[in-house]
Order: C-alpha cells, then structure tokens, then sequence
C-alpha cells in the first residue's frame, strides 16, 4: 500500500502545491490487465480535500449519467478515505464526465449510500463534459 503526505493549504488553492503520486497499482492483473496513466494530485484546507485525478487511456467510455449509477462500467477512478478513529471509511467513485458513487462503509459489502445532503457537499469536475460524449 502506498501512502503520500497531504499537504495543508492556505490562502489561493494552488495545484503546484499538492502531493502528487502515479496510481500504478492493479488490484486484479488477471482479471483486468489495462492499466490507464493516473497521477493524483491532493491537498487539503481546514474545510476541504482536494483531490484530482489525470487519467490518460486509450479508449474512454462515459455511459452512466445518472448520479449513483453504475459508474464503475464507464472510465472511472475511486478514491477511499477514513477517519483515524471511525470503524467507516468513505468511498467515493467518479466516472470521466463527473458523475459520482458514494457511500459510507464498513467493508465491501456493508455500507449506505450517502444522503442527498451529504451528496451535495462532493464537488466534481470534469475535463469531459457529458454533452460531448
């Protein structure tokens, strides 16, 4: 497991002064040889994390377009992050036109969806916008 520091930012949220770090690893090679060109980018304020993900690949799908879909058959990344002390850990999902997956969990299996107000707390933006797809 990889782990990276994440710097704290004050003032101007300005990306030259994220941790960045290639994603490299697959998790099934056998199942799921490919393995896209990913850099992530993060940071984080006393309020927010930022995150950014750069992907490049050579076939793009973005086929869900609605928010908690199955966005894991389209060209996506997650993220996974938890609080020290919490048996939960957040897992949040984005396919490559900004559509998200998230939820709250205790493991693969036992988890909730997130609420519409929680969900409207998670800002997402994408370089492909979903009507040029």
């Amino acid at each position: 497991m990889k782990s990276i520091k994440v710097p704290f930012l004050t003032g101007f949220v300005d990306l030259d002064r994220f941790a960045k770090a290639a994603v490299d690893v697959v998790d099934w090679p056998d199942e799921y040889p490919y393995k896209p060109d990913v850099v992530l980018a993060i940071a984080h304020d006393s309020e927010k994390l930022y995150i950014r993900f750069d992907v490049k690949e050579g076939n793009v799908r973005a086929v869900t377009t609605e928010a908690e879909g199955p966005v894991w058959e389209d060209s996506c990344v997650e993220f996974f992050v938890k609080e020290p002390d919490s048996p939960y850990y957040f897992n949040f999902e984005t396919n490559c036109i900004g559509v998200g997956l998230s939820a709250r969990r205790l493991s693969r299996n036992d988890f909730e969806r997130l609420s519409p107000e929680m969900l409207a707390t998670v800002k997402r933006r994408s370089s492909l916008p979903a009507a040029s797809l």
